[in-house]
């Protein structure tokens, strides 16, 4: 297992926010393998919020799913997908 640091930013309205969340790569760093990312924000109805996401990293395209909760009330969920231009 490999882990590192993820900078995580959303520039929705309804989230806006910028954090840094605690990525793991699993069994190891040679595509294709699972990444699996979670962390805490400050949120801006002023508390905090957490997020987690899993998914499978290949060579030039990770995609996940992408969860979390907002002021332990508000829930999302979403799917991301990152591609190496």
């Amino acid at each position: 297992m490999q882990s590192l640091r993820a900078m995580i930013r959303s520039t929705h309205p309804w989230l806006t926010m910028e954090t840094t969340g605690s990525t793991a790569l699993s069994p190891g760093n040679s595509p294709p393998t699972q990444i699996s990312t979670h962390g805490e924000f400050n949120s801006p109805r002023g508390c905090r919020g957490t997020f987690g996401s899993v998914g499978t990293a290949e060579a030039t395209r990770i995609e996940a799913d992408f969860t979390g909760t907002d002021c332990q009330l508000a829930t999302f969920t979403g799917r991301v997908v990152l591609t190496k231009g």
